[in-house]
């Protein structure tokens, strides 16, 4: 975390320009500005235009693919995750439906980062009771023989966690379970 903190201060404070030059307080004194004149400096000896540095649109782009890419890679991680959890018994995961409930998964699509939330729920009250979470992200039921295991998608955690006692009662499963139910989603919806 260091390192990445200490690599963004060093991004922050160094950039080239177009022609390769290094801007930094060296060559930003007006003595040692010879670039400048080739950029059109006024007469202030500034430069009007704002120069885009290489690494400032390689972080703006590297940005941006990681926030396409990460929704999209959480589909993978959330199969992958219930096949192990399930260990070949059936299951199926049930994601949150608008109204507070759940229903079952109809797509691949479905399990991606930005659409699988659990939304917080407004109980009247003040303070930091006002506002709760009733909703899990998604929930892997496990057909375990006579009983069935429940499991909640944790961002946190990036696996399954198991639910309490209580936390199963509050909930009633959407899906009927089946063997490799991931495999069996068509990656858009219908």
């Amino acid at each position: 975390m260091i390192r990445f903190l200490w690599a963004i201060n060093d991004a922050a404070s160094r950039f080239v320009a177009f022609d390769g030059t290094a801007l930094n307080a060296e060559n930003l004194d007006s003595s040692k500005s010879s670039y400048r004149g080739a950029r059109g400096a006024n007469s202030d000896g500034e430069n009007p235009r704002p120069t885009v540095s290489r690494r400032g649109i390689k972080l703006i782009a590297s940005t941006v693919a990681a926030m396409v890419l990460w929704p999209l890679a959480q589909i993978g991680l959330i199969a992958a995750e219930a096949q192990y959890y399930a260990d070949g018994r059936p299951y199926c995961i049930d994601v949150v439906n608008y109204h507070l409930s759940y229903r079952p998964a109809a797509s691949l699509l479905e399990l991606n980062g930005f659409t699988m939330r659990a939304p917080f729920v407004n109980l009247g009250g003040s303070g930091s009771h006002s506002f709760a979470q009733r909703s899990f992200h998604a929930l892997l039921v496990i057909d375990a023989g006579g009983e069935q295991e429940w499991r909640n998608w944790s961002y946190w955690h990036e696996h399954f966690d198991s639910l309490s006692p209580e936390q199963t009662r509050a909930v009633s499963p959407a899906c009927q379970p089946q063997v490799d139910f991931v495999r069996t989603l068509p990656l858009l919806p219908s």
